[in-house]
């Protein structure tokens, strides 16, 4: 139950929405054109990968920030490939694109590197690359397209020396480039192709043109706000990538529902009352407290999310947390205010009521079914629900070995033809750092003896295609004073910090070597002994992409129980406080627990077992679904199951205050909720499904995910087991509350 006081503010507020319906919609078109110029300015802020701040990659990118003047960092690469490019660093076309790169303003370094060292194979593409190094304090991001079009004039000045060369820029930075704009296109056709089907789902729910434009109006909106704030929080905080797909993702899905649960009982209202204020004041104190139960449930979701320490599941959780907040802003102000004016015009564009969904009378037979025969109801829908549950403990939550990134950029391209050309993981070197104890330094005796020795160390690993620190530009075994001075300045500075205390070795792994092999070599290095291979006290920090891989992965999986507790726990507790019932929120919890867990074992089945795979634009299953699907999954999904659990368990608390026992009320709320209930998760798993039928991987298993935990807890959970429990609970169900 609501506190007295709490009610009678809401209800004053119910009354000022309804009374100035023009203000209220003024006031959000001022809010609309705040938000839109801020939106176009959110991918400046966005980053590909998930940072985990304490992990001990991230240490290793901080002491190479603050103690070394190291190359390899803000660096770009120019791959060139393809045949007679054997002595091509020394020919005129090499040497003025080397020198119209480095006159750009925002180079610093340009130096052309060709493979050698290499076992000779016929199937090895021929090439080099140009290592550019861009000015620390820039983007390189920023300057892509300004490289790229330099590229462009002078291939136009060279069009016949360099007909056959192929000239492609990569590196880190141009794969996020390139991350960052596939998605962008990705969701911009995902959303196109979910539209048209959330509309004609919208028309056959309500029957009414009117009816349905405004759920999608109000999920628009929900993702464009949820968009323009993010851009506001990108100027201070590191924004993962992701924030774009959840916000489409949960916007549409989320804005819609909420709309549709409004626009629903609204159209019931005006039966009863042709007057559209009276009506929304009826609809407002039952859809408006809904909504904010249900609203809070998805936030509370998230806000588990927003523990795990690691910028990317920070960043969804703040793209949830704002569009359950806008979508119930939307739904409980702006969608009041115009649904006042529409009046009984709502109806307007009637179709036929052939075209329709499952009508009322159908939904009621099926409630009366579950009242006379709860038991075998409960068991024959528990049963694929704990199989599918079951199967979801095979699930592998690493990073797939499958390539995943866009096939199509220029930058990905390049990167794999980098990786024929070097036969190396170039882009996945192993950043080491060997910390030297307090007295001894890298250009003293005792400090060189251990550098060769874990050089060397490092070398004889089969996993290693080659080594680098200050003994590839001096030699392994010179006096102290000669290796000193064999030392140049850029190399010293590169290699060993300042002090001489701290020397880096970086290890460029096979080309075949996936992140699983990558992982376990990080392992491995972490736990050496550095006094058994070095002859000296010291310690090792293993950094790059790799070990960062690592670290990101083995955080998720530390985090991952205690998020479920949490969420669990805070969604038992709201439902606790809204039904005051201590069975409701325990069912409810265990339910969803019990639909996600499914949800897991279809994931299974379909991207790893392989079952229908295709179907979703893969050749082949994968090995693994990414550290951040399970977590996200659940955090979202957990949500928005318990948005159908509110949904109905309100209209059965709603139904029990009116004279009648309690199947009545059960076979009232299940019959007037049923069509809500399956038109929001039709619609979802609409949206989920086109996103799931996108071309980023990620994107696509997120969406297939959702899809099948809507579809499982609406088919299975809330028009079946759900009931059918309560049904068996009896007036147990209530205690200790009141009726």
């Amino acid at each position: 139950m609501t506190a007295p006081n709490t009610l009678v503010i809401r209800d004053r507020w119910n009354r000022i929405i309804v009374a100035r319906p023009w203000a209220v919609i003024s006031v959000w078109a001022i809010l609309l054109l705040l938000a839109l110029p801020l939106v176009s300015t959110l991918k400046d802020h966005l980053v590909v990968a998930g940072t985990v701040r304490q992990g001990q990659a991230t240490e290793v990118d901080r002491i190479l920030a603050e103690q070394f003047n190291t190359r390899s960092q803000n660096v770009l690469l120019l791959v060139a490939s393809g045949a007679g490019l054997e002595n091509w660093t020394a020919s005129t076309q090499a040497k003025a694109l080397r020198d119209a790169i480095e006159a750009l303003e925002f180079i610093t370094l340009t130096s052309w590197y060709s493979p050698r060292g290499i076992e000779p194979d016929s199937a090895q593409t021929s090439g080099l690359y140009l290592v550019t190094q861009v000015d620390p304090a820039v983007d390189p991001m920023t300057v892509l397209s300004d490289l790229k079009e330099k590229v462009k004039e002078l291939r136009q000045s060279f069009e016949k020396e360099l007909s056959g060369i192929s000239l492609k820029w990569t590196g880190d930075a141009a794969v996020r480039e390139a991350i960052i704009r596939s998605s962008n296109q990705d969701l911009r056709i995902s959303e196109m192709r979910a539209l048209p089907l959330v509309f004609l789902l919208l028309l056959l729910a309500f029957r009414s043109v009117a009816a349905a434009i405004l759920p999608l109006l109000s999920g628009g909106l929900a993702i464009l706000f949820t968009l323009a704030c993010a851009a506001l929080i990108g100027q201070f905080l590191t924004l993962s990538i992701m924030v774009q797909s959840v916000a489409s993702l949960l916007g549409l899905a989320l804005g819609i529902d909420y709309s549709l649960l409004m626009v629903n009982r609204f159209r019931e209202a005006l039966e009863d009352s042709a007057e559209s204020k009276s009506a929304m004041l009826v609809t407002m104190r039952t859809a408006g407290h809904t909504i904010l139960i249900s609203g809070g449930a998805v936030a509370i979701g998230f806000l588990g999310l927003a523990v795990v320490p690691v910028d990317q599941m920070r960043s969804i959780a703040f793209a949830g947390l704002l569009v359950a907040l806008f979508s119930v802003l939307l739904a409980s102000t702006l969608m009041p205010a115009v649904l006042v004016l529409v009046g009984q015009h709502i109806e307007w564009g009637k179709i036929p009521k052939t075209w329709s969904a499952i009508p009322y009378a159908r939904w009621r037979q099926w409630a009366q079914f579950i009242c006379r025969h709860p038991g075998l109801v409960a068991v024959l829908s528990a049963v694929p629900l704990l199989l599918l549950a079951n199967a979801s403990r095979q699930l592998n939550g690493g990073f797939p070995e499958e390539t995943w990134l866009p096939s199509q950029t220029e930058a990905v391209q390049a990167l794999r033809t980098l990786q024929e050309i070097d036969r190396g993981n170039v882009v996945k070197k192993l950043n080491v750092i060997l910390q030297l104890p307090q007295e001894v330094s890298a250009f003293d005796q005792t400090g060189n003896l251990a550098l060769r020795s874990l050089h060397r160390y490092l070398l004889k690993d089969e996993r290693s295609q080659r080594v680098r620190s200050l003994l590839t530009v001096t030699g392994s075994n010179p006096s102290r004073r000669a290796w000193i001075g064999r030392a140049p300045e850029s190399a010293r500075d590169h290699y060993v910090s300042a002090d001489g205390r701290v020397a880096l070795l970086e290890v460029v792994p096979l080309s075949h070597l996936e992140q699983n092999d990558l992982s376990a070599l990080v392992r491995e290095l972490r736990a050496l002994d550095v006094r058994s291979v070095t002859g000296s006290k010291g310690k090792i920090l293993v950094g790059g992409l790799p070990a960062a891989a690592l670290d990101y992965e083995s955080v998720i999986q530390h985090w991952f129980p205690r998020v479920i507790l949490l969420v669990t726990l805070g969604s038992f507790l709201v439902l606790a406080v809204a039904f005051r019932s201590l069975l409701i929120p325990l069912k409810a919890v265990l339910m969803n627990l019990l639909a996600v867990f499914a949800a897991y074992g279809a994931l299974l089945l379909v991207f790893v077992e392989g079952f229908g795979v295709q179907w979703f634009g893969l050749s082949e299953p994968l090995t693994a679904i990414f550290p951040a699907t399970a977590v996200i999954v659940f955090c979202a999904a957990f949500g928005i199951s318990m948005d159908y659990e509110v949904f109905l368990i309100s209209r059965i608390a709603e139904a029990r205050r009116a004279p009648g026992d309690d199947t009545h009320a059960i076979i009232e709320g299940l019959s007037r909720t049923a069509g809500l209930i399956s038109s929001a998760a039709a619609i979802m798993v609409t949206v989920f499904g086109a996103f799931a039928l996108g071309d980023i991987l990620p994107t696509k298993v997120l969406g297939f995910a959702l899809a099948a935990v809507v579809a499982l807890d609406a088919v299975l959970v809330r028009m079946a087991l759900g009931p059918a429990i309560i049904k068996l609970a009896g007036r147990f169900n209530w205690w200790p509350g009141s009726r």
